[in-house]
């Protein structure tokens, strides 16, 4: 049961490695917009048309994000599934 767990977690780093190799440069730009995001200077003004501009911004952040969190939780619950024992 060792080895097939072993074996189980090695085939999903090297999946994760290569998922990662795949879209690192897509991640880094997000997380890049993220972080401009959260620092934009205009972030506390109350005027009702910067906040709406604001909030559909940051909903469009959430739902590119979503693809990775998904995906990453996908993933782990595969490998959860896969290392527990019947």
């Amino acid at each position: 049961m060792q080895r097939l767990t072993e074996r189980t977690y090695n085939e999903f780093c090297d999946k994760l490695d290569a998922y990662l190799k795949a879209n690192v440069d897509d991640i880094a730009a997000y997380l890049g917009a993220l972080d401009r995001f959260d620092n934009d200077k205009e972030r506390r003004q109350q005027a009702p048309f910067q906040k709406q501009r604001r909030w559909e911004r940051m909903m469009e952040l959430r739902t590119e994000g979503n693809k990775w969190i998904k995906t990453s939780n996908r993933r782990n619950w595969r490998l959860r599934t896969a290392c527990t024992p019947c």
